[in-house]
């Protein structure tokens, strides 16, 4: 499981980190936001289209993920950010049932909420590359509507496996999701009205 994309976060993370030199915004390390915008913005397409292209397997997108989440760990037991340790769990969890409970006919759902996930969570860290007021107060709506999307490409999925265990697995770990997210999403609102 620990593979290249593994030591490639780790390696992104310290430039980061030497980069902005552990500067914080509002407690939190800036490093840790242009990180997260590498992968949502530019690895994780990247990553599809070589997919898309059947350059790579569907395994190596969900290792990136998993090792972009991994190599996270140090610095959220560091800053002592133990919700954002727990919203880690629940994505290895997703990452665990696609990798060996998702039959190949499924793949385009995990890699639908993959996408949306990320494409939401990118809305946290987005305005310190693309500083726009439109994009600052719609920050909340594309976070809100990449997690409406993600429920009914969820909702759907399930209705394809065949495994009471495994959908009622993906519905409560899923719910967790989506109440931690529940509070990013007034979070953002909230500033979004500053």
């Amino acid at each position: 499981m620990i593979t290249f994309s593994f030591y490639f976060f780790v390696f992104i993370r310290v430039l980061c980190m030497v980069l902005t030199d552990r500067k914080q915004i509002n407690g939190k390390l800036i490093y840790k936001k242009y990180v997260a915008l590498i992968f949502q913005i530019a690895v994780l397409p990247l990553l599809l289209i070589l997919y898309v292209n059947n350059i790579i397997s569907y395994y190596r997108i969900l290792y990136f993920g998993i090792n972009y989440f991994l190599s996270d760990i140090p610095g959220i037991i560091y800053q002592k950010d133990y919700k954002y340790l727990f919203h880690h769990f629940l994505a290895f969890f997703f990452y665990y049932i696609a990798i060996y409970y998702v039959s190949k006919n499924l793949y385009t759902y995990i890699l639908k909420n993959v996408v949306l996930m990320e494409l939401g969570s990118s809305m946290l860290s987005i305005d310190l590359i693309f500083n726009y007021k439109v994009i600052i107060k719609n920050k909340h709506n594309i976070f809100l509507l990449s997690r409406v999307l993600t429920m009914i490409n969820t909702y759907l999925l399930c209705l394809k496996i065949n495994s009471f265990f495994i959908n009622i697995s993906i519905i409560f770990f899923f719910g967790l999701l989506m109440i931690h997210n529940f509070g990013i999403y007034q979070y953002l609102k909230y500033k979004s009205r500053k």
